[in-house]
């Protein structure tokens, strides 16, 4: 996926967010994330990052995430 298809990146990042509006119990790792989206790892892993630091995820064991309480 080229990081400059702003279009697509916006489309990934709505999909991730409405699976967690969605599903508050559901927790997300790297693979599997990487899996549904059929996305590289590298890809997957940036999406989690800008996800944690928007405050919508949050860390709960090493590489698994849920929905923050705070959503």
């Amino acid at each position: 996926m080229d990081r400059r298809d702003i279009a697509r990146r916006a489309e990934l990042v709505r999909s991730i967010v409405a699976g967690i509006v969605r599903n508050p119990y559901a927790v997300i790792t790297r693979d599997s994330l990487q899996q549904w989206l059929h996305i590289p790892g590298t890809v997957a892993e940036r999406l989690l990052d800008r996800l944690a630091s928007s405050g919508l995820i949050r860390e709960i064991s090493a590489g698994v995430w849920a929905r923050s309480t705070e959503v």
